[in-house]
């Protein structure tokens, strides 16, 4: 897996500032054992956030910045934190909020509420739950003969999860700037997922993906496609 992310230059950003506010609160104060995520939502690293079109459901992605990407970067933890609680001040009740850390970096998150207005100094952490992400790469195995699972895994491409979009499945392959991803289908094609705008691109076939892998070229291939799409 790879991960590229770049700050934009955005005159102006999508992310409110009580938004930012309450994300760094609850990312600041988060138990010891998230500790490596506390100071993650600062202005160098957190450029922004936007609609997740692949996710929907209210979900947001994190715009963040490339060059500093491998300073928070830590492969260990890939998880969804859920269920942390916030006062919600125009509903007066608790609402949740949950956040998606991927390789270390929280990437994504969800605020259950269509609220603006939250008491930051009311936030609830005691029945927070930590769910894994589920690696699928077990769904692909019979997609590939043992000659090119053993390429896969050797290269370290065996690390994968599930999106559904449109009827269809596919399998994060490689993940590209701002949340955009390059998946397999359940033939062993590779595609682009791109949120903005939203759209599915054929990038390559199975055999020719494999050989690009074989010949340690395909990363680099993808993003000089990616970078032509923009």
């Amino acid at each position: 897996m790879f991960n590229f992310f770049k700050k934009n230059n955005l005159s102006k950003k999508s992310i409110k500032d009580w938004e930012y506010n309450l994300l760094n609160r609850i990312v600041t104060n988060l138990p010891e054992r998230y500790s490596f995520l506390n100071n993650q939502i600062n202005d160098d690293f957190f450029v922004d956030s936007v609609d997740n079109e692949i996710l929907k459901d209210n979900w947001k992605r994190v715009i963040l910045n490339q060059n500093l990407y491998k300073t928070y970067q830590n492969k260990k933890f890939n998880f969804i934190i859920k269920d942390i609680r916030v006062f919600d001040l125009n509903y007066d009740s608790y609402i949740t909020v949950d956040l998606d850390v991927f390789e270390g970096i929280i990437i994504g998150y969800k605020i259950n509420s269509d609220s603006d207005s939250f008491d930051i100094n009311r936030i609830d952490y005691l029945r927070i739950k930590e769910v894994k992400y589920e690696n699928q790469y077990s769904d692909l195995l019979n997609v590939f003969c043992n000659y090119e699972i053993e390429l896969l895994e050797n290269k370290g491409y065996n690390n994968c999860y599930k999106i559904e979009l449109e009827g269809r499945e596919f399998y994060n392959f490689l993940e590209l700037e701002n949340g955009d991803l390059a998946a397999l289908d359940k033939k062993g094609d590779l595609y682009l997922l791109i949120h903005d705008p939203y759209s599915i691109l054929f990038f390559c076939t199975k055999n020719e993906m494999l050989e690009k892998i074989k010949n340690d070229t395909l990363e680099n291939e993808v993003l000089i496609r990616y970078q032509e799409i923009f």
